[in-house]
């Protein structure tokens, strides 16, 4: 167990780094597929109010193109840094992608990118959890009507429309940066 681990069990006793790690993954993908699919509701509980705002500004951008990431590949995803705070667990992470990333207009059309070649981009991405977090529980329930969740998928109601807010609960993607060697 790294020194990192030190700090993060001292808060979270229940901290699993492969399981952290697969969340990772899932979210930096439906971060990418957001802006595929122009749905900001299938990342919103997973990451900060900056970055649902950057992703909206970046999903406007595109007006009537989209935003391809064909053949998304995580690897190589690990913890390298840890912080802590007055009041939260700051986990850094590495991830290595590699994917198709290109844009089509509506009469499918590329106008950036490439289809063809897929591009290697490492990403370092930041994810904060509050020290004093709530516990989720087993079953996770909708705070607007009570109906159980689904947090891994999307994390919004299919009865009511809420979105299950984790910013208290667990690990959040707060900032993602482009990392060139």
């Amino acid at each position: 167990m790294g020194d990192y681990m030190n700090n993060i069990i001292e808060y979270d006793k229940n901290f699993n780094e492969a399981i952290f790690l697969g969340n990772v993954e899932n979210i930096f993908a439906k971060y990418h597929y957001a802006q595929v699919f122009k749905d900001i509701d299938r990342i919103r509980h997973f990451i900060s109010s900056d970055l649902q705002k950057q992703l909206e500004i970046r999903i406007n951008s595109l007006g009537d193109n989209i935003q391809f990431y064909d053949e998304l590949n995580l690897s190589q995803t690990k913890i390298i840094k840890t912080e802590l705070t007055d009041d939260k667990i700051i986990i850094y992470v590495s991830t290595l992608i590699k994917y198709l990333d290109y844009v089509m207009d509506v009469n499918d059309k590329i106008i950036t990118g490439n289809n063809q070649q897929r591009v290697d981009k490492r990403f370092i991405l930041k994810f904060e959890k509050l020290k004093e977090f709530e516990d989720m529980g087993e079953a996770r329930k909708c705070p607007g009507c009570g109906a159980n969740i689904d947090v891994n998928n999307n994390g919004k109601c299919e009865y009511c429309g809420t979105i299950y807010d984790l910013y208290k609960k667990d690990y959040i993607l707060t900032d993602i940066k482009y990392y060139e060697e």
